[in-house]
């Protein structure tokens, strides 16, 4: 993270990556705002109580079939797309 940047903003750009490192389901990049937002709605995100040197902290939950689930909810719901790229 670099000065300035916004953590809660600089956890939610890494999400999927983790996510796509974490779990055997694909996970894009461009997902990340709305995979967020779902995540803190179903309990997977929470924010860390955090002090001194650490701005900010935050819990991901790993669960496979919870994330495969908000994953099939986004899609379902046009909030996430899977494209073809050519």
């Amino acid at each position: 993270m670099t000065d300035g940047e916004n953590p809660e903003e600089y956890a939610c750009q890494i999400l999927p990556f983790r996510l796509a490192e974490a779990l055997p389901i694909p996970v894009l990049h461009k997902w990340a705002e709305s995979l967020w937002e779902a995540g803190i709605e179903h309990g997977m995100i929470a924010k860390l109580t955090t002090d001194g040197d650490s701005p900010a902290g935050f819990s991901v939950q790993i669960i496979e079939s919870v994330w495969a689930d908000i994953l099939t909810e986004l899609l379902k719901g046009g909030k996430i797309v899977i494209t073809e790229s050519y």
